[in-house]
């Protein structure tokens, strides 16, 4: 599995057509760094963005043949084998 990590802030799931829209670190950032949630959406221009928030942990998603995936934070686990 392919990992994702973060040194402290929160996790961005951003869809391609709005990354033109993202104000950065003075602007969406900020608002997405105020996310209390685990989880949570934020307004960034005409769309949502979803907040991975909490202590920084390794993030991944397992892909299925129904064009589905489910997004996977480490949290408790030994190692990777145990999570897939």
């Amino acid at each position: 599995m392919k990992w994702i990590n973060s040194t402290g802030g929160p996790l961005i799931l951003l869809p391609k057509k709005l990354i033109k829209l993202w104000n950065g670190t003075y602007g969406d950032y900020d608002r997405a760094y105020e996310v209390e949630e685990m989880i949570d959406l934020i307004e960034v221009g005409t769309g949502k963005a979803v907040i991975l928030n909490d202590e920084p942990m390794q993030t991944s998603q397992l892909k299925f043949d129904n064009n589905s995936c489910l997004l996977i934070r480490w949290i408790y686990a030994a190692s990777e084998e145990d999570i897939t």
